[in-house]
């Protein structure tokens, strides 16, 4: 049963959303996962030029009497942090501000970025609505064990190769949700694309079932997703190298029955990944380019 004050919390927050509806939500079940998200995080009005420090949705509207100036909105992350920054459909419709449009184009229209200041540009006249989301990062190795659920949910978890295992391997626990959000490399001596796969794990720890292999380059931009089941989870990095990191968050799920996990699938083919050459410039090309500088 509701109590006083959770009531009257919650009536304040249909009103705030319920007054801006026309510049919010385009559409009920957008409003609805606001109102869904309200109770997590904060809601608060920004000026044209703002610092956002903290996880949020954040709401400008746009004044007609104010002539037309570019906004700056900044959103701070902190080091060890990752932020997801969201705009909602309204804003995507509306903008036509180049980096909220490419937040648009982006998987799930969301840009994921790592700590230090990032500016947002758009123009007064513009509404704008965002969802600002700032995780902490948990660092995971190869043959490490990542056992506490709730510390891993609303995290950004990043695997790391850090021993220089071709095959390189975490465990995470049973029954997951895995989407993965992107991919970094310092190698240069042959900087390749992986291929990454999770599989699901019996209760002796054998591996039972796989999902299919992702080339690791393609995960900024395609961003899949997999469901785990089983006692346990493997996610797997191979054929990478020394300090390539995949980045990855995740959402629990119900256990399901332990009998779905007794026929055992064949491993997945390795994804087509790619070695990334500097191209070879010849002394012919370098002679004709040293002659149109001449000019």
């Amino acid at each position: 049963m509701l109590t006083m004050f959770n009531l009257e919390r919650l009536l304040t927050i249909i009103c705030v959303l319920l007054l801006n509806l026309g510049y919010v939500t385009p559409t009920l079940a957008e409003f609805l996962q606001l109102l869904k998200n309200a109770e997590e995080q904060r809601i608060a009005y920004i000026d044209c030029f703002h610092s956002i420090t903290h996880t949020g949705i954040f709401i400008y509207n746009s004044e007609e009497s104010i002539p037309s100036t570019q906004c700056d909105v900044t959103v701070e992350v902190p080091r060890g942090s990752m932020v997801y920054v969201r705009p909602t459909e309204r804003t995507c419709e509306m903008s036509s501000s180049a980096n909220i449009s490419t937040m648009c184009d982006r998987p799930h229209q969301e840009e994921q970025l790592g700590a230090g200041s990032h500016h947002f540009l758009f123009d007064s006249t513009e509404s704008l609505s965002i969802q600002v989301i700032i995780t902490p990062i948990i660092r995971l190795g190869c043959g490490e064990w990542a056992k506490n659920l709730y510390e891993l949910v609303g995290s950004t978890i990043v695997m790391e190769n850090s021993d220089a295992s071709k095959y390189c391997m975490v465990q995470l626990p049973p029954s997951l949700k895995i989407t993965w959000v992107s991919f970094e490399t310092e190698s240069r001596k042959k900087p390749c694309c992986p291929d990454i796969f999770t599989a699901s794990a019996d209760l002796d720890q054998n591996p039972i079932s796989y999902s299919d292999s992702f080339n690791a380059c393609d995960l900024r931009n395609s961003r899949p997703s997999v469901i785990t089941n089983c006692e346990s989870t493997f996610m797997f990095l191979r054929q990478s190298a020394l300090y390539d990191r995949a980045f990855f968050r995740i959402e629990a799920r119900p256990k399901t029955n332990v009998t779905k996990c007794i026929a055992p699938v064949i491993e997945p083919e390795p994804s087509d990944y790619l070695c990334l050459k500097k191209p070879k410039s010849s002394k012919k090309s370098k002679s004709k380019t040293k002659s149109l500088l001449s000019f």
